[in-house]
């Protein structure tokens, strides 16, 4: 069980890793790229950080739920309101012009525990 999830642990360190690496050095080596070239590759690079964070992040959890030293948040939260801003919010990034309509239609009486993600 350990030797499979270090496995899996180590690929998924790996797969943001290269993007990194590779578009820090275009990003050293092309002096021609125009601004918003370098803006598209500083995101990705960024996309990639951040996932490499959240994977650091549940390896530390694993780690806290094998010592049973994970502590685990509990509250009431509006679902309707989570899901109803989670619909929104593509809404709002997509480009005027083209059609999406994302719906989500709330039932009044539903309650439904979640554990809350960090972000």
């Amino acid at each position: 069980m350990q030797k499979e999830f270090l496995d899996i642990a180590a690929h998924e360190l790996r797969t943001p890793i290269e993007p990194i690496l590779g578009l820090t050095g275009v990003l050293r080596s092309d002096k021609t790229m125009d601004r918003a070239e370098e803006e598209e590759l500083l995101d990705v690079i960024a996309r990639n950080a951040k996932r490499l964070q959240r994977l650091a992040d549940d390896i530390l959890d694993v780690t806290k739920i094998e010592s049973q030293s994970l502590e685990i948040k509990k509250e009431i939260i509006n679902a309707n309101d989570v899901i109803s801003n989670t619909v929104q919010e593509p809404n709002n990034q997509i480009d005027h012009d083209v059609k999406v309509e994302l719906i989500y239609i709330p039932r009044d009486h539903d309650i439904i525990f979640v554990e809350a993600d960090k972000d």
